[in-house]
């Protein structure tokens, strides 16, 4: 059912790729083939995801850095907006169904109730940048239960806290996004995850975007510097 600023619908393959297509109109051939999705939905998938919740029209810190840092200067007229995907499960409970009316009335009615209940459901978020091809932005999906509870594994994770209509959700998890090969190509998308899963020994007041990374990573020697389109770090950096 739609609203204003959601989409709420069915968790499947076919709508995960063409919610993406009909925010951005990008082709949709190509992101349901798209390998990051198959994995995505394989994932969550597993993890028994019922419900996709789309957040229309959202501002993402790391993006609206990339974005003013290159992509506001392309010919192309990107947006600055990006979308985001919540995904949840059924939290083993048929009573309660996540729907646009559901959500409405909860946030009238009492929205700590409704905070609760979308909080045992809760499997994470995938942001949707407004860019043709490379488009995931910042994503934190749940652990698989089993290995979260693995005796023999020890992971890391760390706790996100998700803003959705005043209310907080929660996710313990590691941020991935995908290189998009000109403000971050493979080294730095690395380097920001790991800053993300070590963020507590960096001790940073936030994680640096993708591009501040970029620009960060100079040789140290005289005119050493970085700019965009940027293909990629190398050893020094």
């Amino acid at each position: 059912m739609v609203h204003a600023s959601f989409l709420i619908c069915k968790f499947d393959k076919p709508t995960l790729s063409n919610i993406i297509r009909e925010r951005f109109g990008t082709g949709f051939p190509d992101i349901f083939q798209k390998p990051q999705i198959n994995f995505a939905y394989s994932y969550l998938n597993e993890l028994k995801a019922k419900t996709i919740l789309l957040e229309t029209d959202y501002v993402d810190r790391d993006y609206l850095e990339d974005y003013s840092q290159y992509y506001v200067r392309c010919f192309s007229r990107y947006g600055e907006r990006c979308a985001r995907l919540h995904f949840f499960d059924d939290g083993g409970d048929d009573t309660f169904k996540i729907s646009h009316e559901r959500i409405r009335d909860g946030l009238t009615a009492d929205p700590l109730e409704l905070e609760a209940e979308l909080q045992k459901r809760y499997l994470g978020f995938i942001v949707i940048k407004p860019i043709p091809r490379t488009f995931i932005g910042k994503s934190c999906l749940k652990l698989y239960p089993w290995l979260a509870t693995n005796n023999t594994k020890k992971v890391i994770a760390n706790e996100y806290t998700v803003n959705l209509f005043g209310m907080n959700l929660t996710v313990d998890s590691v941020a991935f996004q995908e290189q998009d090969k000109v403000v971050s190509a493979c080294a730095t998308t690395a380097i920001w995850s790991l800053m993300h899963a070590q963020k507590k020994s960096y001790r940073l007041p936030e994680t640096p975007s993708a591009s501040r990374i970029t620009l960060a990573a100079i040789n140290h020697i005289e005119n050493s510097s970085n700019s965009f389109p940027n293909g990629g770090l190398n050893i020094k950096q």
